[in-house]
C-alpha cells in the first residue's frame, strides 16, 4: 500500500494503484493529481475511489484555504502587490481545479 501525507499532515493512500497520484500531490500539482484521479476512477472498486477522492479534495481545499488565508492578511495589512505576487504565483498549481 503506498501511502503519503499532503500538506497539512492527511494521509492518503492508494493501496499501490496510481503512482501518478502520489507525485502530483507531493509536487502539489493539484490539477494533475485529480485528473491522475479520473483515469483511477474507472479501474477501482467505486468506494475506494470516492474515497481516495474525498481525501485528495480535502487536501486541495486546505491548501487552497492556507494560501487565501496568507494572501488575504497580506491584503489586510495593505501589501495588496505583494499579495498579488502571492496568489499570481501560486495560481499555476491549482490549475485544472475548481479553485483556480
Amino acid at each position: 500500500m503506498a501511502c503519503w501525507t499532503s500538506a497539512e499532515g492527511t494521509v492518503i493512500t492508494t493501496d499501490g494503484k496510481d503512482a501518478r497520484i502520489q507525485a502530483a500531490l507531493r509536487d502539489r500539482r493539484f490539477g494533475d493529481a485529480l485528473q491522475a484521479l479520473k483515469d483511477l476512477k474507472a479501474n477501482t472498486e467505486s468506494s475506494a475511489a470516492g474515497n481516495l477522492v474525498a481525501k485528495v479534495c480535502d487536501s486541495i481545499n486546505q491548501e487552497f484555504k492556507s494560501i487565501d488565508d496568507y494572501g488575504r492578511k497580506l491584503a489586510d495589512d495593505k501589501k495588496y502587490t505583494i499579495a498579488a505576487d502571492h496568489y499570481r504565483l501560486q495560481a499555476p498549481r491549482f490549475k485544472g481545479t475548481e479553485h483556480y
